[in-house]
């Protein structure tokens, strides 16, 4: 019977489970994953995963293996890579182009293309450590060869694709795919700018939430390689001489920034409004950027990358007035932030500026981009574990809590969300609490603002300013 192999896939450790299987599956397993298979002088000092194959037809159960190891891959890689789901094209020294599309739009049949002229790194996803070093994922490639069943698992070299030479990987470039059936003969190469790409290579990354100051180091990669590539082409027999000038060594990647949240004591000073009470706050982030102006002048832009409760995130992209509006609340009337406004972008030329901001407060704020009181979060010097009915946590911080405390039922809910999250309002955890629990948010709102402040008095979680 043939070893099973032991796969290298973004800088970690894969093992197949098939031990009971018959010597032909066996094979089949060896034959599709043996250009990604591990040797002993690999360090792969990330993770260790192993994955079983299912039963069923072995054309299916190979498909099936295939998912099953790149989850576990990128699972045990969250949080410490920017995983873009993309193929990785190598030249002989090493500099990795990057090939960006979602599933079904061709990047596996440009990623085979490529790799007919330059050294095959993977066809799913890029994997690039902080430095722009970019970790192989030499995985089967997925191919149609019956349009009635699954697709068929092709190991690289059984395509004829060409090996990595023997240097360590950098990014070089990334190319967003744009076929056209019918289009340009010669593929139409162009530079983007980075807000106007920034939503599509959001949505094709992995565990993005997970990783620190998310957008920074997307934007730091994107500038350390020169910008983002847009190409448009109608066959992708025609891309290895279009992007051979994207194959070139990048820059220095910057050094990524430390989040800068405050937390915020009893004697914050907010400027309320005197009519309705109400302050206006900076709603909870993972990050943001300053994007510019995009091509047609229009004003600055910001990127937010917003937590959601139930984990993931969402991109959200501002312009106009949107972000002074956004900078200056940090606890101000909308009469105030009107005055920022006017600072910032001068008096409206019609309307009056009060009007006007209060428009942007209501569309901004139906986005959670503000909000109408700070957001809580779970203090860094908090540890905590999960139980089976909930979650046990203990303040570390001088003058908290020397106890640990049970969360269960609805404290429990209220733990994982802010956790999930990293930072909800008040307002939201009611949403989320009525929504799984089915009853009436204004029921248990008393009750969820009670039990925030006592998680601030044990020291395990308090109002921030983000």
């Amino acid at each position: 019977m043939s070893p099973l192999p032991l796969v290298s896939a973004l800088g970690c450790a894969v093992r197949i489970d098939a031990d009971d299987r018959a010597d032909g599956d066996i094979e089949a397993i060896v034959r599709a994953w043996r250009d990604a298979e591990a040797t002993p002088d690999d360090p792969l000092p990330a993770a260790h995963r192993s994955v079983a194959l299912t039963r069923g037809e072995l054309r299916r159960e190979l498909a099936a293996l295939s998912q099953a190891v790149t989850l576990a891959a990128i699972e045990a890689r969250r949080g410490e890579l920017w995983m873009l789901h993309a193929g990785g094209l190598a030249d002989d020294e090493g500099n990795v182009v990057a090939v960006v599309g979602p599933s079904g739009r061709g990047k596996t049949t440009a990623t085979r293309a490529l790799a007919a002229h330059y050294g095959y790194v993977t066809d799913e996803t890029v994997g690039i450590t902080d430095d722009g070093t970019v970790l192989p994922y030499r995985k089967p490639l997925s191919i149609i060869e019956d349009p009635a069943g699954d697709k068929a698992q092709r190991s690289a070299s059984e395509l004829g694709l060409r090996p990595l030479a023997a240097r360590p990987l950098r990014l070089s470039a990334i190319v967003l795919l744009h076929r056209v059936p019918g289009g340009p003969e010669v593929p139409v190469l162009e530079s983007c700018a980075l807000g106007d790409v920034l939503p599509e290579l959001v949505e094709q990354t992995s565990y993005l939430a997970d990783l620190p100051a998310p957008l920074h180091r997307i934007a730091a990669h994107v500038a350390a390689i020169g910008g983002v590539h847009r190409v448009t082409y109608s066959e992708a027999e025609t891309l290895a001489a279009a992007l051979a000038p994207l194959f070139r060594p990048g820059d220095v990647v910057a050094t990524l920034p430390v989040a800068d949240a405050k937390p915020l004591t009893a004697e914050v000073e907010t400027d309320l409004d005197p009519a309705t009470g109400t302050t206006w706050w900076r709603g909870a982030h993972l990050d943001a950027i300053a994007l510019g102006s995009p091509t047609d002048g229009a004003g600055e832009r910001l990127a937010l990358l917003q937590p959601e409760p139930a984990g993931g995130a969402t991109l959200h992209i501002i312009d106009g007035i949107g972000p002074a509006l956004w900078r200056a609340a940090d606890g101000r009337s909308a009469r105030a932030l009107a005055e920022a406004v006017v600072a910032a972008h001068g008096a409206p030329p019609r309307g009056d500026a009060e009007a006007v901001v209060g428009a942007a407060l209501d569309a901004l704020g139906a986005a959670d981009v503000v909000v109408r009181e700070p957001s809580w979060r779970t203090r860094a010097d908090a540890a905590w574990t999960s139980s089976d009915d909930g979650f046990v946590a203990l303040s570390l911080a001088r003058g908290g809590s020397p106890e640990p405390v049970a969360l269960r039922d609805t404290a429990a809910i209220i733990w994982s969300a802010l956790t999930t999250a990293r930072g909800a309002t008040a307002e939201s955890l009611v949403r989320v609490i009525a929504e799984r629990g089915d009853v009436d948010g204004t029921e248990i709102d008393r009750d969820v603002r009670a039990f925030l402040r006592s998680l601030a008095e044990r020291g395990l979680a308090e109002p921030y300013l983000p």
